[in-house]
């Protein structure tokens, strides 16, 4: 960071460089020194300290919401449709009514510890109280705001870095019970070929339904048994009904293991499609959808789609109280509980990290009794079983 010195009649002017101002302006952080040019250079080096720790800004009249759109337009052709509309939301209808009148200045590590505790009482504006996993979303728009603001010297450092988090709780889902998946699986397979084993393929591997309906024939290897997960399928920002290919949620592709009977779904849909295709007088492609209502297999199913058909199915099976997400929930869960290593389970949902996968630590009940009885036996002096 520049900073100089100058003689200004009967004192020093200090000035420290500050970057451009929205309008592309210089901006300064002036100061007058009486006493030596040796004590206005000390006073120099002591002021730089302040402004690089945001003790001390330049004057400007930018608000949040000047930040928020400059930002907005620079980062928003970088993200996935499906997140462009979340951000936006929460600057809408979150950031932007709280602390959008703000100026940049201003904006302190505590007013941001206030607001998210407001946001999690209820009494921010936007709506009502929010949990703390939404809350730290909200944190990620305005973090990721004044670290641009940072970055192009509109402020010296971000109140976001020191800001207080809510913490996160540790959570465990209620994963549909094997039964009711068995019932689900029968009333999609009734229903329709493909249905059926989109289904299965939702139970069998915990895919999201946004990258099962994103998968392409290419993406399968039917001799090995497995499956590559490396995209998913969202709506157009700007018209719902129009389909995107973007890439997984955690921008990573992975390779899941498939059972005999998924292989042998498949198999089945491939078949069919090619016979539709050839009926039809149109060539079905190598890289066609798997799951798709063209001919050629040229354009997918809307997730919403999938899910409307899951609600019918549900309906016919008469299970109630499930989601189609929730087949997500039933593998990681299952596997848990079958003893399976969660970094295992990790890498087959696509999860970024073990904190999330440990949802389904709580499965583990059937291991976790079984080994509850083998201590309980020695205890009461039974003999030990052997493991062999």
């Amino acid at each position: 960071m520049r900073g100089s010195v100058r003689k200004r009649g009967t004192h020093w002017q200090l000035a420290v460089y500050m970057g451009r101002a929205p309008n592309g302006r210089r901006r300064y952080v002036y100061e007058a020194v009486r006493g030596t040019k040796r004590d206005a250079e000390r006073r120099l080096t002591a002021l730089i300290a302040e402004v690089q720790s945001g003790k001390r800004s330049a004057p400007t009249s930018t608000t949040i919401e000047t930040l928020a759109e400059a930002w907005w337009d620079t980062v928003s052709p970088e993200l996935s449709p499906t997140t462009r509309r979340g951000y936006r939301r929460l600057l809408d209808k979150r950031v932007l009514p709280a602390l959008g009148s703000k100026r940049l200045t201003r904006l302190s590590t505590q007013e941001l510890d206030r607001y998210y505790v407001d946001l999690a009482k209820g009494r921010a504006p936007g709506g009502g109280p929010l949990a703390s996993r939404s809350i730290r979303h909200v944190h990620a728009v305005i973090s990721g705001m004044l670290a641009t603001a940072v970055r192009w010297g509109w402020i010296a450092s971000s109140p976001a870095e020191r800001a207080r988090l809510p913490r996160l709780h540790t959570h465990y889902v209620r994963a549909p019970d094997p039964e009711d998946v068995v019932r689900l699986l029968e009333a999609a397979a009734d229903y329709s070929l493909e249905f059926g084993t989109y289904l299965r393929l939702a139970a069998a591997t915990g895919a999201r339904r946004s990258e099962l309906c994103g998968l392409r024939w290419s993406d399968i290897d039917l001799e090995l048994g497995e499956l590559n997960v490396c995209r998913a399928i969202a709506s157009s920002d700007t018209d719902p009904s129009v389909l995107v290919e973007k890439g997984t949620k955690t921008h990573q592709s992975r390779t899941i293991a498939l059972d005999a009977g998924s292989v042998a779904a498949l198999n089945d849909v491939r078949k069919a499609g090619i016979n539709r295709a050839l009926s039809a007088g149109v060539s079905y492609q190598t890289d066609a959808y798997v799951f798709s209502d063209d001919a050629a297999g040229a354009q997918p199913w809307h997730p919403d789609a999938a899910t409307a058909t899951f609600r019918r199915v549900a309906r016919r099976a008469g299970v109630t109280g499930v989601r189609l997400h929730d087949l997500r929930h039933y593998h990681g869960t299952m596997l848990a509980d079958l003893g399976v290593p969660l970094p295992s389970v990790r890498d087959r949902l696509g999860h970024r990290d073990l904190q999330t996968t440990n949802i389904y630590a709580h499965g583990r009940r059937a291991s976790d009794r079984a080994a509850a009885d083998a201590i309980g036996r020695h205890l009461d002096g039974a003999p030990a079983e052997s493991s062999s």
